[in-house]
């Protein structure tokens, strides 16, 4: 059996060609690698960790700005995010007392706001003229307090907490309290006053039971209806204040 040796020969130096090659290619991809790895490494070195602007706009395919975070007029940092109508919707931001949520309605008017107050948080809702409706918060006693105002933004209802209990007052469109429901060390006070805000009926617990005091226009006692453990004493009084009837006419008790 014969071979060519010639044939061999050039496949041999064919194969040395190619081992060369793959030589020269592994090279120089190594020197690719490090050179990679090394601006990576710079790259790396070089990036900053804080991005500083005086603002930042968010905006979509057609240029409308969608948000922007920025500066307010008295220094402090302030967030606007805007409906697909270009009004804003959404604002975040510092006040004296701490930081301000406002949410708007679709016609960019304000609907709600949520604030810190001195005493902890608020949350107000306004109506359509951008006047207060509902204030939700809290008082100088640590407790609750929620208010309904009306269209001129006037208190109509006040429920509030104080250091003897609750406390709800009614008042009329002049913001004259007409109707008042408390608590005292002695128990329930109602209080019924007329337009003007006097006083013109006060139901109270006493210690000895319940009292019913009717004045007169001058918020003068007029008549007193008492409750004792032994029965009960009506007395009629005049402007003076001077007793004209009393029953039982023998009961003495004031």
């Amino acid at each position: 059996m014969s071979f060519n040796q010639t044939g061999n020969k050039d496949e041999i130096a064919i194969l040395q060609r190619q081992v060369r090659t793959l030589k020269f290619v592994m090279f120089g991809g190594m020197c690719l690698l490090a050179a990679g790895i090394a601006v990576a490494a710079t790259s790396i070195q070089d990036a900053t960790d804080v991005v500083k602007a005086r603002e930042f706009k968010l905006v979509d395919d057609e240029g409308k700005t969608l948000a922007i975070l920025g500066r307010n007029d008295d220094g402090s940092g302030g967030l606007l995010i805007n409906n697909k109508d270009q009004q804003i919707a959404v604002g975040l931001g510092a006040g004296p007392d701490g930081g301000v949520l406002a949410i708007r309605n679709k016609n960019g008017q304000r609907a709600a706001i949520l604030t810190a107050a001195p005493h902890g948080g608020k949350l107000m809702t306004l109506n359509e003229n951008g006047k207060a409706s509902v204030s939700l918060g809290s008082d100088s006693s640590n407790g609750g307090m929620l208010m309904t105002l009306n269209e001129n933004g006037d208190v109509s209802v006040l429920l509030d907490s104080d250091f003897n209990g609750g406390l709800l007052s009614i008042r009329n469109k002049d913001g004259k309290q007409v109707a008042g429901l408390a608590t005292n060390p002695k128990g329930g006070v109602l209080n019924i006053a007329n337009k003007d805000g006097k006083t013109g009926a006060l139901l109270n617990a006493t210690p000895l039971g319940g009292r019913l005091f009717i004045n007169n226009k001058n918020e003068k006692p007029a008549a007193t209806l008492s409750g004792f453990p032994d029965g009960g004493v009506l007395r009629i009084r005049d402007n003076t204040n001077k007793t004209i009837f009393s029953a039982p006419q023998s009961n003495e008790k004031n």
